[in-house]
């Protein structure tokens, strides 16, 4: 395993808190705990950054890559707007 892995592998959770929590206030349930989709969201949303800062991916970096059948589309929605918003900001 590589050291970004396991990097990912010891603070995903950490790394995922923020789409935790903002999934258990979108479905008005605060039972939610995290999940695959939970953690491949975390991952989708590292991945868009690091496309934004040079073009990379997860693999190039060593770490795992998001399986996007396990992201709820509504969850990929929000990130794609995100970025969006971060390029228009970083542009204007």
């Amino acid at each position: 395993m590589s050291f970004p892995e396991q990097l990912w592998m010891d603070h995903k959770e950490n790394l995922s808190e923020y789409i935790l929590d903002q999934a258990r206030i979108q479905q008005q349930n605060m039972d939610l705990d995290y999940c695959d989709a939970i953690f491949n969201t975390g991952l989708n949303d590292i991945e868009d950054k690091i496309i934004l800062l040079d073009g990379s991916d997860l693999k190039v970096v060593g770490l795992p890559q998001p399986s996007l059948n396990q992201i709820q589309s509504y969850q990929v929605k929000n990130v794609r707007k995100r970025i969006m918003t971060q390029m228009y900001s970083q542009h204007t």
